[in-house]
């Protein structure tokens, strides 16, 4: 992770795929491996790494909610939204989850959906503040209806 954090992207890429090497199966390693892949641009060997994790862990929220954020980026809306909502039906308290979920909600134009889910993070944590500042940005929306 300090890796990653540090941008030492493909020093981070040889350890991954490694860890991957070593232990095919796990989910968590090819969704790191994703990510380093994804940040230095190479988008088809990205997909094709969160597909791994997925195939590994199709019932956990993690593969799912990377693949959620990783279509979403690609304005490939349709599949990221299913995979969010096989991520919510799999985690529905993960609290990263409906920041992420909500954030989506809210840039397709679901204000009132985007405020339920928000509103679940904060409630779970009040100190999430980068999804209470959204929600309160949206239920003012909500509430006069701009």
């Amino acid at each position: 992770m300090d890796l990653i954090k540090s941008k030492q992207f493909d020093l981070a890429e040889q350890h991954l795929r490694r860890a991957v090497e070593l232990n095919p199966e796990d989910a968590w390693a090819w969704v790191y491996l994703g990510s380093v892949l994804w940040a230095k641009g190479e988008f088809t060997a990205a997909e094709d790494a969160f597909w791994s994790a997925y195939n590994h862990a199709r019932n956990e929220w993690y593969p799912n909610w990377e693949l959620a954020c990783f279509y979403e980026d690609g304005e490939d809306y349709e599949w990221a939204a299913r995979f969010y909502l096989r991520a919510l039906l799999a985690s529905p308290d993960e609290l990263v989850l409906l920041f992420h979920y909500g954030r989506f909600l809210l840039r397709q134009g679901d204000f009132r959906s985007a405020e339920k889910y928000l509103r679940r993070a904060c409630e779970l944590d009040p100190n999430y503040d980068k999804a209470c500042e959204l929600l309160r940005e949206v239920t003012r929306h909500n509430s006069t209806g701009l």
